[in-house]
């Protein structure tokens, strides 16, 4: 029992809801998004229909949302990939700080995407740290986390069109 109260609920909870959010601004901008899509597509000469671009953007966030619960199982190597062996030389070092001033020039541009992919992996990150705190091993932490952010997701799509139908 003792073990039951210490479960870190709100936490998963928190995580439940970020993601939720998540999903729910993905179906309600999905329409726009895949109409806009489309224009620019047949601007082109490309011929798709607004369900199957609908989809491949669910698509796209849902993999996202795998991307985030993936980067959790290994920061450190991660981290030393992207900083660690950039600076051994001049020349890996310029071109590092111009590929980081162009990441950070894109993040500023595109304020609000980036926030709310942060709040994501913010989300996440502190249930990983409350359950690494109960002695969760990392695979259980990655299963678990994923359970809950793949079903906040498609929870959060699922609740949208059902709002949108019953209020129309």
């Amino acid at each position: 029992m003792n073990w039951f109260l210490r479960f870190p609920w709100l936490t998963l909870a928190l995580v439940l809801l970020a993601y939720s959010t998540f999903g729910w601004y993905i179906a309600s901008s999905a329409a726009l998004w895949s109409h806009q899509l489309v224009l620019m597509g047949e601007s082109w000469k490309i011929f798709l229909d607004e369900d199957t671009v609908a989809l491949g953007l669910h698509l796209f966030a849902a993999l996202t949302v795998l991307l985030v619960t993936c980067g959790l199982i290994a920061p450190v190597a991660l981290l030393t990939g992207f900083f660690g062996s950039s600076f051994k030389s001049d020349y890996r070092a310029s071109l590092s700080i111009l590929l980081w001033s162009f990441a950070f020039v894109v993040m500023l541009r595109w304020l609000s995407y980036f926030l709310q992919v942060l709040v994501l992996i913010s989300a996440a990150i502190l249930a990983k740290l409350e359950l690494q705190e109960l002695k969760f091993t990392e695979l259980q932490v990655w299963l678990l986390l994923s359970a809950i952010c793949f079903s906040g997701f498609g929870l959060g799509i699922l609740a949208f069109h059902w709002y949108t139908q019953k209020s129309a």
